[in-house]
């Protein structure tokens, strides 16, 4: 519940976006229990600060309001797709923001997608954002809204790209306040030695992501 993330319907006149995929996708299936047309979507809201249409500069007091910037909408029928609203154009926003904007605590962590986010939030209580885009980019109009933290831990998946990843978000946030996590390991639900590709996986194999 607190990072908001609900459920929706795409209707079959919808597309996926040439951005996210090589060719539109058009998408169609008919709910059982709703009888309804379209694919289930589970939808990942991300919050960015409140601006003014006109100026587009940041709007409100000294501690602006927050805003939805953008919804992905992920096909639960085939978890490679998406869609977005908007499409394109859309003001940065961090999937998780409204967690920590405004908040007492300093220390955030970073993750490449919105399952892992969630999963450290349950898990430690520490607030999680996720990536904005694919492949481990963080935008430079993104930068902004992670200036107020003193402490950021950076947990992206525990193999070569992602490590590399975490290590160039690492410079570009700044060195001084950043801390890399390069996955958990510990028991399992089985009480089998396991290591994590990411926070994830970890909750999922009963690790301790505190450790």
């Amino acid at each position: 519940e607190a990072y908001g993330v609900g459920v929706g319907y795409l209707s079959p006149e919808a597309a996926i976006p040439e951005s996210e995929h090589h060719e539109p996708t058009r998408l169609s299936c008919m709910d059982e229990f709703t009888g309804r047309e379209g694919p289930i979507l589970v939808t990942f809201p991300r919050y960015g600060l409140r601006t003014d249409t006109k100026t587009k500069s940041v709007s409100g007091p000294s501690a602006p309001s927050l805003a939805i910037t953008r919804v992905r909408g992920l096909d639960w029928s085939d978890r490679k797709r998406s869609v977005y609203e908007p499409n394109n154009n859309a003001a940065p926003g961090l999937f998780g923001y409204q967690l920590v904007h405004g908040a007492k605590n300093r220390t955030v962590v970073i993750t490449p997608r919105e399952f892992d986010a969630m999963a450290v939030y349950q898990s430690t209580r520490v607030p999680a954002v996720a990536l904005p885009a694919g492949q481990y980019q963080l935008p430079l109009d993104t930068l902004p809204l992670l200036e107020q933290f003193e402490k950021i831990y950076i947990w992206l998946d525990n193999d070569l790209s992602g490590n590399a990843a975490a290590t160039h978000l690492a410079h570009k946030l700044g060195l001084g306040r950043c801390y890399i996590v390069r996955g958990t390991i510990g028991q399992n639900y089985d009480g089998q030695l396991d290591k994590s590709r990411n926070a994830w996986e970890a909750m999922v194999a009963g690790l301790d992501l505190k450790e």
